[in-house]
């Protein structure tokens, strides 16, 4: 992820699920109304065809986007002239889980496992806790600026590990999966504000002050305006 491409991908990823999953979830949530039925989240959503079959491409594209990150990271791991960077291993490391865990999903809804298990929910949040915790000790020896941006990819990361934990407990809690899409958007959209930040690839751009206060002050600004343009974007998407 050392570069503009390594945190715009994963960021677009994050992105697109998350968006995906409102959509879903406010979908869900408001058929339920209408037939007075309960609401009940789940780890993904299918896509059905005539209403008849059911496709997981939510896991699929999970798996195809694990599969790349990997290839990526692999790729410019063994290229890198100083030997395979211990990064690249960390980020290997959360692309597998998020994959593992849409395989397990797959697996859950086209088997007979049984449901009580909640395997799908246990290696969903497995995923989220890997990536919490390879982050939180992924910032040794950097500078400030590079710290305080990832300190607060971290605390999107946390809220996604809370929600996902909350979900999992109480799977008629429509708040709970929504708080999940909430902080993968945010999530997403600081991935990509990130590579800006660190790796900004539009020529003669000025760059950002490691030991500068004032700029520190800003960049938690502007994730604030991440928070709210996130939350704006959902209440577009849901009421």
């Amino acid at each position: 992820m050392g570069t503009f491409v390594g945190h715009v991908v994963p960021g677009s990823f994050f992105v697109l699920f998350g968006t995906w999953w409102a959509v879903q979830i406010f979908r869900r949530y408001y058929r339920c109304m209408q037939k007075k039925d309960k609401f009940t989240s789940s780890v993904s959503f299918d896509w059905k065809a005539e209403n008849i079959v059911t496709y997981p491409v939510e896991d699929v594209l999970k798996i195809v986007g694990a599969f790349l990150g990997t290839a990526g990271e692999v790729y410019t791991g063994f290229v890198d002239p100083k030997g395979f960077p211990l990064a690249n291993g960390q980020h290997i490391t959360m692309y597998f889980f998020f994959g593992m865990s849409a395989i397990i999903d797959i697996i859950v809804m086209k088997t007979k496992l049984p449901r009580e298990l909640h395997l799908d929910y246990v290696t969903f949040l497995m995923a989220f806790l890997i990536e919490f915790l390879l982050f939180k000790f992924h910032l040794h020896g950097r500078v400030r600026l590079d710290v305080q941006v990832h300190q607060l990819l971290i605390i999107a990361i946390f809220g996604n590990f809370i929600c996902v934990l909350i979900e999992a407990c109480y799977r008629h809690f429509a708040l709970a999966a929504l708080g999940r899409s909430y902080f993968a958007i945010l999530q997403g959209s600081w991935f990509i504000q990130l590579g800006f930040i660190l790796y900004n690839p539009v020529p003669d751009a000025a760059k950002w002050d490691d030991d500068n206060e004032g700029q520190l002050d800003q960049i938690v600004t502007l994730f604030m305006w991440h928070c709210i343009a996130v939350f704006l974007g959902m209440l577009l998407i849901g009421p």
